[in-house]
């Protein structure tokens, strides 16, 4: 596996509807942001990422932030960023075990900003079945299902902060993928087509008249 890895990654407003007529937005709006990571000997890997804000604000350096990971055990692994410009940090763990014979990981995040706990508790139940378990403090924030059948991937999940149940379904399609959410309380609805580095997505909320079509590009450069 490279030991270093840089990930650039960008998105941009493209289209929008007015007058039930599609148009370039007049404003589009767009962010980017990049990362490097860099492996130091066998079990620690270093890291820092930086966003458009911070090349455009470089004296007051908004969005640089330093990371650090290291694989304590096989199965156990830390982490630590930290927000040169705000100042927060975040200390995580992983770990990796089993329950009841099941493939499961344990995340936990500490987040000075805040003083909160968060994390998630990821099982495999099947060969093609996992379900993900998140948190915040001591509350279960949201509970998903990922079912694999054949060529679909059905992912019902339910937020029960806001108490909102939600369904993403998605496939392979035309060299890449095609993924539809509906959130089933807001009726706030999305299509995702990704294609290797390149992300479209058509979002729509009912309480917006126009819907936003946006694409973003995220990949992984090893050397």
């Amino acid at each position: 596996m490279p030991a270093n890895k840089a990930t650039p990654k960008a998105s941009i407003t493209l289209l929008e509807k007015a007058d039930d007529k599609w148009k370039f937005a007049h404003s589009p709006s767009g962010a980017a942001d990049f990362s490097v990571k860099q492996k130091v000997g066998k079990q620690v890997t270093l890291g820092i990422g930086f966003t458009d804000g911070t090349v455009r604000k470089i004296k007051s350096i908004p969005g640089l932030v330093l990371s650090a990971d290291l694989q304590a055990r096989d199965d156990v692994k830390l982490s630590v960023a930290h927000n040169l410009s705000s100042k927060a940090a975040k200390f995580g763990i992983a770990y990796d075990t089993r329950v009841a014979d099941k493939k499961t990981t344990f995340k936990v995040n500490y987040l000075t900003s805040g003083r909160r706990i968060n994390g998630e508790v990821i099982s495999s139940l099947a060969a093609n079945k996992k379900a993900t378990v998140a948190f915040e403090n001591k509350q279960v924030t949201n509970v998903k299902i990922a079912l694999i059948d054949g060529i679909w991937t059905y992912e019902p999940s339910y937020n029960l902060v806001k108490h909102a149940p939600s369904l993403a379904i998605s496939r392979p399609a035309h060299g890449g993928k095609y993924k539809v959410g509906w959130n089933l309380k807001t009726d706030d609805m999305s299509l995702e087509y990704h294609y290797r580095a390149l992300k479209f997505a058509a979002l729509k909320s009912p309480t917006q008249n126009i819907p936003r079509i946006a694409a973003s590009v995220e990949h992984d450069f090893e050397f």
